[in-house]
């Protein structure tokens, strides 16, 4: 397929939009059942740049199988209907369900992200809603995290006025 052929008319165009909902709907469902319903608010921005294992957004090795999980769940809800846009022959509830797509991908997608989410519980869950960030509360830590603030002598050297092109920070 051509991408301007998308644009050639309004029904291709409709189509490819159905098409991509399949797959954003299930994101956003994964997405929106965190922030709202999991965390409550609750976030830490230090956490999301960080790669230290005991950090919120660590997970299982940096990824949240619970999340993907229920993405694909999200999105399989919608794939029997997707195959019938592309002209394949599928049963007519499947079709329906696909004209439903956003909602169907979201509600799968959102009620598996929580029913994981309950049984195993992610860092970070709450009982009451507040919208804050938790990092602000924290003490910077640089430690292994930043090169700049690892090393310092890269912070006398430039105090100094002298070029650094390299900096090697100790393991």
């Amino acid at each position: 397929m051509l991408p301007w052929n998308l644009l050639k008319s309004s029904s291709s165009f409709t189509s490819y939009l159905s098409a991509y909902s399949v797959f954003l709907s299930s994101i956003a469902g994964v997405m929106i059942t965190d922030y709202y319903l999991i965390r409550r608010g609750r976030y830490r921005v230090g956490d999301l740049y960080s790669a230290r294992r005991d950090g919120w957004y660590w997970y299982t090795a940096g990824i949240n199988f619970r999340a993907y999980a229920a993405y694909i769940a999200g999105i399989l809800m919608n794939v029997v209907g997707f195959a019938g846009a592309t002209g394949r022959t599928v049963p007519i509830a499947a079709t329906h369900i696909y004209e439903m797509s956003f909602f169907t991908g979201f509600g799968v997608s959102a009620l598996i992200y929580y029913l994981l989410n309950v049984v195993w519980p992610a860092q970070g869950l709450s009982k009451t809603f507040k919208e804050v960030d938790l990092s602000a509360d924290e003490e910077p830590s640089y430690e292994g995290e930043s090169v700049h603030g690892a090393d310092d002598n890269y912070k006398s050297s430039k105090a100094s006025g002298d070029k650094v092109d390299v900096v090697e920070v100790p393991a």
